[in-house]
This record gives C-alpha cells, sequence and structure tokens, in this order.
C-alpha cells in the first residue's frame, strides 16, 4: 500500500482552495480596483496613509503621455 505524505496531502487541498478563490474573482472587479504605484515626478499626495512629496521639480508630460 502506497503511504501518503501528510504535507503533501494538505498543500493540495491549500492549492485547490486558493485556485477555487481566484476562479470565484471577478475579472472586470479586479481591473476595476487596480492601483499604480507609479508616482509623478515633483507631485504630491498631501493626506491619508499613502502621503507623499516628491522632492524633485515638477516636469510636464509629454503629448504621448
Amino acid at each position: 500500500m502506497e503511504k501518503i505524505d501528510e504535507n503533501s496531502s494538505q498543500s493540495s487541498l491549500h492549492f485547490s482552495k486558493a485556485l477555487e478563490g481566484v476562479s470565484q474573482f471577478p475579472l472586470i472587479q479586479a481591473l476595476a480596483g487596480r492601483r499604480s504605484r507609479r508616482f509623478c515626478v515633483g507631485a504630491e499626495i498631501p493626506d491619508g496613509p499613502l502621503a507623499f512629496k516628491s522632492n524633485q521639480e515638477p516636469i510636464p508630460l509629454t503629448e504621448l503621455e
């Protein structure tokens, strides 16, 4: 009789549950809730948990940007 590794069995169960959760999350909701981590040179976020002020002078966007 084949011995079943308990850790392997638990890992498979965890993976299956995680995969099920991913498949249940709507794509449009994921895309709409996505946030960029990029920040404009010279810009400022004055309040909140992500408050930040760039120490560089602002640079205007190009027409392409």
